[in-house]
């Protein structure tokens, strides 16, 4: 399945920055989140050679099954606000370098390993692109008052909830990102280019086929 944003563990190739904290032509690592933004509205990035990144299951190497996390240390760090950049496209993969601990115990030490990821491409990084203060004035309403419901994935994109008019039960993290009056607005052919997918959807969230991809597997019954 095609994302439509990046996740923590992306790299991002900015053609032109703004920001003091990247050059132009250079890489940011999109970090995991941290609470200064809101999942679906912001990321959160770093300089890639400024910070070293965990990535792995608690104990020992990825094995697959075995949930992992990303844990990122250095900086500076960003909150960049998606829609408040234009241009973001997936353009392949690259190989970056990761760790994780050894195994137990901790002491045993920390691994450097490579592992794929999602490349993308921003032709101009904005100074500002962290504030977007309209943004911070929408909330979930009850069920319905917004109808209908276009609830599109952070990570994929399936379209079968678009147009629903209550939240399903069983995807996670959703929030509002726009009003419907502005999801549905129309798009000049000659303004698709500039564009964002996340123009078209009214909640974001995680479905649960991404959970399970991006979260790893919900623990058994009785702690087995």
């Amino acid at each position: 399945m095609e994302r439509v944003i990046p996740v923590p563990g992306d790299l991002i190739l900015v053609d032109k920055s703004e920001w003091y904290g990247l050059k132009d032509g250079e890489l940011l690592r999109v970090c995991e989140q941290t609470g200064w933004g809101i999942p679906g509205r912001d990321i959160f990035v770093a300089p890639r050679h400024q910070v070293r990144s965990f990535w792995g299951p608690a104990i020992g190497p990825p094995d697959g099954t075995t949930p992992e996390r990303i844990s990122t240390s250095g900086g500076p760090f960003k909150t960049v606000t998606l829609r408040l950049i234009k241009g973001l496209v997936q353009i392949g993969t690259q190989l970056d370098e990761f760790w994780h601990w050894l195994d137990r115990p901790r002491s045993g030490g920390g691994v450097d390993y490579q592992r794929e990821v999602a490349l993308w491409r921003l032709p101009l990084l904005p100074d500002g692109s962290w504030l977007d203060p309209e943004m911070d004035e929408i909330r979930l309403a009850p069920e319905g008052t917004l109808g209908p419901i276009r609830l599109g994935c952070l990570y994929c994109d399936r379209a079968d909830f678009d147009g629903v008019f209550a939240l399903p039960s069983d995807w996670s993290d959703i929030q509002a990102v726009q009003s419907l009056e502005e999801a549905s607005r129309q798009v000049e052919e000659s303004d698709c280019d500039s564009q964002s997918v996340l123009d078209w959807e009214t909640h974001l969230g995680v479905c649960p086929t991404c959970q399970v991809i991006f979260c790893g597997p919900p623990p058994k019954a009785g702690g087995a």
